[in-house]
């Protein structure tokens, strides 16, 4: 049984520093391309609804070698609950 929540633990503290991660690359690519949170906006809202998408941030950060779609996912569903 303590193998079971050594191994829950474990997975947790990985799936926080991939969270940490992934908000860390989120934040330096638009404080590099934008000057306003405004200008990233209206940027990135690809469709023009008023809401920026997963898919839309995906975009932003898809082409670097620490993205991972389930993980943005999960970190824009935490941000937007919390």
């Amino acid at each position: 049984m303590e193998s079971t929540s050594v191994m829950s633990s474990s997975k947790n503290r990985d799936l926080a520093v991939k969270l940490k991660s992934m908000e860390k690359l989120l934040k330096e690519k638009l404080s590099n391309n934008w000057v306003s949170v405004r200008k990233a906006f209206l940027d990135l809202d690809s469709d023009y609804d008023g809401f920026i998408s997963v898919e839309d941030f995906a975009k932003l950060v898809g082409g670097s070698s620490t993205f991972d779609f389930n993980i943005l996912k999960m970190l824009i569903k935490m941000k937007n609950s919390g």
